[in-house]
């Protein structure tokens, strides 16, 4: 390694060329941090010189040279190892100055002064850098090019370096205005150019290890970013396997040198460059071990190091390969189950999964790809909803994708048995069941964000369509609840996904004060979500609802060990359904959806549940009554038949009075006094109307007893005092009967003789109520 001091001219007057690897950074120096500077540095040392001809230089840092195979004729080539957006700085002012004096008229002398330093003699070398003293990087080639060659035209291009050109141009003829082209004045600045500027120039023989001073010298003007050590490291190890490194950079890496890649992002806490970004997720996916910011190029350097020849070209091309499948991540250019996945990611503020979005979709097929990725939306949602905690969600998707990578494909299966097989609270994937608790009673207006509640009701609206590709744009709409704050429904009731819905903004929505007006306006959307809005509202039917639109939710984010679900409802538009060969069940899993949620008791008309999907010739509603599920009966009261769910396999008992008047208000009253058939054609229904009264009058209960009713998911309890008269007193109101007490404090529709726990002795009121009737019975 030899280093001294040389001036500009001693730099740039001999029959030499300075070439930057065309895999090092484009030119990046701007205006306040480094021309402004410059410029001001040049014009002061042109008055000292005028003043003093012998000052002493000016400092302007230090170029570090290797030498070149690259010589060509008598024009000798140098590798600029670093230092080189110095020194192309340098010859843009030479240029500039040169071309401002030739505008101005300046005596040639002076012009041709400059332009030596800024061009070779040589003419009969055919290297492409050849005729000049600095060739730039791939990049920067043609717009430098240029303007040595005085071919640039004002406007032409948009680059740093014509920037550059521009203001230091512009500047000068300012300048000799300033100076009215006196002579000795031209005489100092070109002085100045000459010989007041100073580098420290570097030039390291054969035993030097180039990379090792590339990477702990701080480039002056820009600090280095991790992925410039990358690519240095990387073509500097093709250059010595002897690889066609101009080729390979053409090929593969000239696609990671636009703008693009260039702008910041935030990567967790840090904003960091994009292409910086993508070496952390490329790398992590690469070694299945996350790679940090600060350890970035020391992990690339362990990858790569010993690698042949061909090993490189590939890693190369494999760079360039993925480079391309995280930009389709960024611009969400893949396909549908791609895309969604990574919405909903944003959504959730989750930035942990492009590795294995990447590993995926480099290694499966768009089938296995989309598996997979219905597997990760569903365990990310579904936890979501349940508010679980992502603390550990890096080091488990880290976990899977070293499990990817000692598999084989297909690979979904290992991601479904991934997700299934983690019970901690930390990383277990929630079922129907949870699900379904969560957004039928909870007040998911108040637990989510607006945009994760946007997310859910955009799920149930692709759950509850057959045409799940022909959604109306939902980026547009805005959340509505159906009832508010003047419609007699609880509170926790209200903010509850059965009160939810979407819909694009309306005045005349804002303006309807009452529920049948807003029914109206939601029913003429072509939402399913919006279809099926009962006739009024009340704590029953916002639970129904949001039973149905769990389903959807269910439909679209499955869990696989949950109950088969049931099909996608009927296009919106498709009244008349015709005759599906399958009905029955359809039926069924139908019926079974609504009553998720619903206490023991509660009723719906068959017609309104199935009509839809039922053949429409007289008596087909007799298929569906002949096998009813266990825990479903049918009733036929004036004509009208009626489904009633029951406590499975134990005797069918009549619902409490209380629990079916507010499942069913327009029911006929002879429904819960008349004896019909059981569904198997034998027998009547055993009609009990004991109430709380009752059992205090015959000592079971006391009042001032205390009844409880506990939700330990949740971390939920509730609790409520026996009044005089067999009153339930749940805080400051009364109520008549145990199920309205309770469905009032839970927000949802609930059996309260069989939640209700008697404090005292542990039991429930249908315990203690089948208690009464053995002794009434015995006596």
């Amino acid at each position: 390694m030899k280093a001294e001091g040389k001036l500009v001219r001693e730099l740039f007057e001999g029959e030499q060329c300075l070439v930057v690897p065309v895999f090092q950074r484009p030119y990046v120096w701007n205006r306040v941090r480094n021309w402004e500077p410059l410029w001001a540095d040049i014009v002061a040392m042109a008055e000292s010189i005028a003043v003093d001809p012998q000052s002493k230089p000016h400092f302007l840092g230090a170029v570090v040279l290797d030498s070149s195979d690259k010589d060509a004729g008598d024009i000798k080539a140098l590798q600029v190892i670093d230092g080189q957006q110095r020194i192309t700085t340098i010859q843009v002012v030479l240029c500039a100055v040169r071309d401002a004096f030739s505008t101005a008229q300046v005596e040639p002398t002076f012009i041709r002064t400059l332009n030596k330093l800024v061009t070779n003699e040589d003419q009969l070398s055919t290297e492409a850098f050849a005729p000049y003293k600095v060739w730039p990087t791939l990049r920067d080639r043609v717009v430098f090019a240029s303007i040595v060659d005085e071919t640039q035209q004002a406007d032409e291009v948009d680059s740093r370096l014509s920037d550059a050109y521009q203001y230091f141009y512009e500047e000068t003829l300012t300048w000799l205005t300033e100076n009215e082209s006196d002579r000795a004045a031209l005489r100092s600045i070109v002085e100045a150019l000459r010989k007041g500027l100073q580098l420290v120039v570097i030039e390291l023989d054969a035993s030097d290890n180039a990379q090792v001073i590339f990477e702990s010298l701080n480039d002056r003007g820009t600090p280095l970013l991790p992925s410039d050590l990358v690519k240095n490291s990387l073509f500097q190890q093709l250059e010595r396997a002897g690889a066609d490194v101009e080729q390979i950079f053409d090929d593969h890496w000239r696609r990671l040198e636009t703008p693009f890649w260039q702008e910041e992002v935030r990567q967790g806490r840090l904003i960091r460059t994009r292409v910086d970004a993508f070496f952390a997720h490329f790398l992590t996916m690469r070694t299945g071990d996350e790679v940090s910011a600060t350890g970035l190029f020391n992990r690339f350097k362990d990858l790569s190091v010993g690698m042949s020849r061909d090993d490189l070209v590939a890693l190369t091309q494999e760079i360039a390969e993925c480079s391309d499948l995280y930009r389709g991540i960024v611009d969400r250019s893949g396909d549908d189950a791609h895309d969604r996945l990574l919405e909903t990611a944003e959504t959730l503020d989750t930035t942990v999964l492009s590795p294995v979005v990447l590993y995926l979709d480099r290694r499966a097929d768009e089938a296995d790809r989309a598996e997979a990725f219905g597997y990760i939306e569903s365990w990310l949602v579904r936890r979501a909803v349940l508010r679980s905690t992502s603390k550990n969600y890096n080091r488990m998707l880290l976990d899977l994708l070293k499990i990817l990578q000692r598999s084989t494909t297909p690979f979904a299966p290992t991601v479904r048995t991934f997700f299934l097989e983690n019970t901690s609270e930390s990383g277990r994937w929630p079922t129907d069941a949870e699900i379904r608790d969560a957004l039928i009673s909870a007040p998911i207006f108040k637990n989510l964000t607006r945009a994760r509640m946007r997310m859910v009701l955009r799920g149930c609206e692709r759950g509850l369509r057959s045409d799940a590709h022909q959604i109306p744009d939902l980026d547009s709409l805005e959340h509505v609840l159906l009832a508010t704050a003047s419609d007699d429904v609880d509170e926790t009731l209200r903010g509850a996904l059965g009160n939810l819905t979407l819909f694009p903004r309306s005045r005349d929505l804002t303006r309807a004060t009452d529920w049948p007006a807003r029914r109206a306006i939601l029913s003429g959307s072509d939402l399913a979500l919006n279809q099926q809005l009962p006739e009024s509202l009340s704590g029953v039917e916002i639970t129904v609802r949001g039973s149905r639109l769990a389903g959807g939710f269910c439909r679209t984010w499955p869990h696989p060990d949950s109950p088969t679900t049931a099909e996608p409802e009927h296009d919106v538009d498709d009244e008349a359904s015709t005759e599906q060969p399958t009905w029955v069940d359809e039926a069924w899993t139908e019926i079974q959806e609504f009553f998720e949620g619903l206490p023991v008791g509660a009723v719906s008309r068959v017609e309104d549940r199935v009509s839809r999907m039922a053949p429409t010739e007289s008596g087909s509603l007799e298929v569906l009554t002949q096998d009813p599920l266990s825990g479903y009966a049918f009733r036929e009261i004036a004509g009208t038949l009626y489904i009633e769910k029951v406590p499975g396999e134990v005797p069918i008992l009549a619902p409490d009075v209380d629990t079916l008047a507010t499942s069913e208000p327009n029911l006929d009253p002879g429904f819960t006094n008349a004896s019909p058939e059981t569904a198997d054609g034998t027998g009547t229904r055993a009609v009990y109307q004991e109430t709380i009264s009752d059992l205090m009058l015959a000592g079971f209960i006391e009042e001032g007893d205390t009844v409880y009713h506990e939700q330990p998911r949740k971390g939920r309890s509730f609790a409520a005092r026996i009044g005089r008269a067999g009153r339930i007193l749940v805080g400051n109101r009364e109520y008549d009967s145990p199920s309205g007490a309770l469905s009032d404090a839970v927000g949802s529709s609930r059996n309260g003789w069989r939640d209700w726990r008697l404090e005292r002795t542990g039991e429930t009121l249908e315990q203690v109520r089948e208690r009464f009737r053995r002794r009434k019975s015995a006596g």
